[in-house]
């Protein structure tokens, strides 16, 4: 009920960082949007998919498929591996939004990790990144994923964040590293953002763990054609 009445007064962290967006002069309205991790589209996907130019959809499991289709029926769907596609999709994407598991999962899988570095070439040359992000623990996220810092997800972000304490990680610090990761990618970031995941309004003094953090890019320098844009 609660996201619902969010959606339809635009709160939900996604419509706001949307609205950041157009606030700084990003043409939001003719985005074409990649959703790397779609589940059904009802906690995200369809929220965003009327106020963007067109979306496609990414989901490996076939069973989803058809509340996929329901919930986001003008969305691109494809029932198909996200990080085997990100290596070989010829199309780029405007926003690219990864809503991506909390912990460990499938087969060795890590957050959004292994997305990385080939999550930058399916960026246009002027894009927008958005991403889950786990800045430490907190009991709405623990009472959501009890199995959140296991060992195996303690171990991964250490290695991906290259910090001796991967349990907490202050924004700033998040913000930085992320910056630094892209710029590599031939990615410059003008501008970031980190909206609280379940707190549309924001307003609530309380701390949380999971963000969205949005990235503003700007390609620094010619990049490999991969073969075409997104429709």
């Amino acid at each position: 009920m609660w996201r619902a009445t969010a959606s339809r007064l635009g709160l939900l962290p996604i419509q706001r960082i949307l609205a950041e967006g157009s606030r700084r002069g990003a043409s939001v309205e003719q985005f074409r949007a990649l959703e790397v991790f779609g589940c059904t589209g009802e906690r995200l996907t369809k929220h965003y998919a009327p106020l963007v130019r067109s979306v496609e959809v990414w989901e490996i499991d076939p069973s989803l498929e058809p509340a996929l289709r329901r919930n986001v029926p003008t969305a691109t769907v494809r029932i198909t591996d996200s990080f085997a596609e990100i290596k070989t999709t010829p199309s780029r994407f405007d926003l690219v939004v990864v809503d991506n598991p909390v912990g460990c999962f499938g087969d060795g899988r890590c957050e959004h990790f292994d997305l990385f570095p080939d999550v930058a070439r399916v960026l246009s040359d002027d894009s927008m990144l958005v991403l889950l992000v786990c800045s430490g623990d907190d009991p709405v996220t623990r009472a959501r994923y009890p199995n959140l810092f296991d060992e195996p997800q303690l171990a991964r972000r250490r290695s991906f964040y290259g910090v001796a304490d991967p349990r907490e990680i202050p924004l700033t610090e998040l913000a930085a590293h992320y910056r630094r990761r892209l710029e590599a990618l031939g990615m410059s970031v003008e501008w970031h953002v980190f909206r609280q995941k379940y707190e549309p309004h924001g307003l609530l003094p309380r701390r949380v763990g999971l963000y969205f953090l949005a990235l503003k890019l700007r390609a620094t320098e010619p990049r490999p054609e991969t073969g075409t844009s997104a429709p």
